[in-house]
């Protein structure tokens, strides 16, 4: 069992962590986005940053070798798109 706190690096934390064979939780989705659009000790990031944060971690959540379990308090955000359905950069 390993546990990480990650509080910006989320899509990095899920490719450093996946390894076939192990689940991977993230719990939870709604406050690493809050980080993301409302951080505590720096400006917001631009619109497309943080769209470009979420499709890095569709990204290693498409690649990643186990299962990545995922959690969030907002039915609206669907983060299990699987790499061919990404829009390509």
């Amino acid at each position: 069992l390993h546990t990480e706190e990650v509080a910006f690096d989320l899509p990095e934390a899920v490719t450093r962590s996946s390894a076939p064979g192990h689940m991977i939780v993230v719990d939870c989705l709604t406050l690493w986005l809050t980080n993301l659009l409302m951080p505590m000790h720096d400006r917001p990031i631009a619109s497309s940053a943080w769209q470009a944060r979420c499709l890095d971690l569709c990204e290693a959540i498409g690649a990643a070798h186990g299962p990545v379990v995922k959690k969030t308090t907002f039915s609206w955000i669907c983060l299990t798109r699987t790499r061919q359905s990404l829009p390509s950069r």
